[in-house]
């Protein structure tokens, strides 16, 4: 193509063949041919235009940055995340996603949709972003993800699985993981036990706790259970209600690792209470700070380099034509024990 347009078979202001033409011609698929247009654009030689194409360059026209937008483009959106404050584990989420778009040249795009009303104007919002592939994470409406599987561009949903054969996911077994987490303090021998749930609006809780509450019934133990809001502050909250109660726990499940930090700080402020001695205390999502926390927290690990590994991969394959069906993926969580936890202390 480099060629093509020096020699003059393109002339400044032509319209370049799309992706799948050029991908048809050479014999290539169309991350390949997309790869040749960035460089085209870093050459200062093609220009894109956002829902028109790819353009010649006025021969002494140099790269800008809306030439360097030929790279592709994956937006992320998602009805959990909140701009500005997004968390440890949804940011940890995304450096994966951004350390697997890497070597291809990607870029990732967050497209504000939190406060988005009603949900299904985000595919409006994907159109005017122009982007080639999107990434949903967490749960939508059944509606909004029809709506987005409509249109052009790859969609995967990452870290919540809609049971719908329309669309591709990836995500974890919360109820696998829940039952991990609860299965785990009942062989260490505590009976007393305490649950930190996380909002009850998100499906994720549900799935959780289904797993604490299958394993905890099975072993005849009776939890209480303390809605927070998967925040430090909340998880603070609900320990201290915790450590009020008249009924002493032996051990507290907490459903993601920002509540555990939350519920460390309460035990520390409360004094008298020593964690693991008194107190075992299991978090969940392996957040990179779990382990630096004081004592290191045991905690159910999710996959997110592999979550994130696997979702580029459906992309990529969606983009180069070659993917098959729909696929749900659905892995498996993994207990991480640090000092967090220790066998119930019984009296002889």
């Amino acid at each position: 193509m480099r060629e093509r347009i020096t020699r003059g078979d393109y002339a400044p202001g032509d319209r370049l063949p799309s992706l799948d033409d050029l991908a048809a011609e050479f014999g290539i698929n169309r991350l390949t041919a997309r790869k040749a247009l960035v460089e085209l654009a870093g050459e200062g030689l093609v220009q894109a235009v956002p829902a028109q194409g790819t353009f010649v360059a006025e021969r002494r026209q140099r790269p800008t940055a809306r030439s360097a937008r030929a790279a592709m483009t994956v937006a992320v959106v998602s009805t959990v995340m909140k701009p500005a404050r997004t968390g440890p584990y949804h940011m940890e989420l995304l450096d994966a996603l951004r350390e697997e778009l890497f070597p291809l040249g990607a870029n990732l795009m967050i497209l504000p949709t939190t406060r988005i009303s009603p949900e299904s104007r985000i595919a409006g919002i994907i159109e005017h972003a122009s982007a080639d592939a999107v990434v949903g994470i967490g749960p939508f409406e059944a509606d909004t993800l029809r709506r987005l599987a409509a249109r052009p561009e790859p969609l995967v949903v990452l870290d919540h699985a809609p049971g719908m054969a329309s669309v591709d996911s990836v995500a974890t077994d919360s109820r696998a993981g829940g039952a991990l987490a609860a299965r785990h303090v009942v062989e260490l021998g505590h009976r007393r036990v305490a649950i930190i749930g996380g909002a009850r609006s998100q499906p994720v809780t549900a799935e959780r706790m289904a797993g604490m509450r299958e394993v905890l019934d099975e072993a005849g133990v009776r939890a209480s259970v303390v809605y927070a809001d998967y925040k430090v502050a909340g998880g603070y909250d609900a320990m201290a209600r915790i450590l009020r109660a008249r009924r002493r726990s032996e051990a507290v499940l907490c459903m993601n690792d920002e509540m555990a930090a939350g519920a460390l700080q309460a035990i520390r402020r409360h004094g008298g209470i020593r964690v693991p001695r008194d107190l075992s205390i299991v978090g969940y999502d392996d957040i990179a700070v779990a382990a630096h926390l004081a004592p290191r927290l045991t905690t159910v690990h999710v996959p997110k380099r592999d979550m994130a590994r696997i979702a580029v991969q459906r992309l990529r394959d969606r983009l180069d034509g070659t993917g098959e069906a729909r696929a749900a993926t659905t892995l498996a969580p993994t207990l991480v024990v640090r000092e967090s936890t220790r066998e119930a202390r019984r009296p002889r």
